[in-house]
């Protein structure tokens, strides 16, 4: 069966870019990106992995960039908006699937980041 894109509706994905968004800090940033002043710079690999933890799917990379790639790897979902904090949701355009490799930034991520999901009706975004 193929994936539908429209079972994630855009007030979803706001949703997820928003607590993308609280839960990076320097501590899960890559490091070659410590120090930068773009919010979502070095991010993309924790958000990724994130995203495939919430919604299956694949981690994809391309150009040294990832995103979440859906199960049938034909659209991606991209928080960080290529390192500069916007949200991109469309059609893959070159994305390959990449097995995730999990480290200290993935697991802190994951946990900040499901701590704040599981409780946005409670902070009412």
């Amino acid at each position: 069966m193929a994936w539908i894109p429209e079972l994630i509706t855009d007030g979803e994905v706001d949703a997820l870019r928003i607590v993308a968004q609280r839960a990076w800090g320097e501590d899960t940033r890559y490091p070659l990106w410590r120090e930068s002043s773009v919010h979502g710079g070095g991010q993309c690999y924790v958000t990724a992995v994130w995203l495939q933890t919430r919604l299956g799917g694949f981690v994809g990379k391309k150009d040294g960039h990832y995103v979440w790639l859906s199960p049938d790897e034909r659209h991606v979902i991209d928080l960080t908006g290529d390192h500069c904090g916007s949200l991109i949701r469309t059609r893959n355009q070159g994305y390959k699937k990449v097995d995730t490799v999990e480290n200290d930034r993935t697991r802190l991520f994951i946990k900040r980041a499901n701590a704040l999901f599981d409780n946005l009706r409670r902070d009412k975004v």
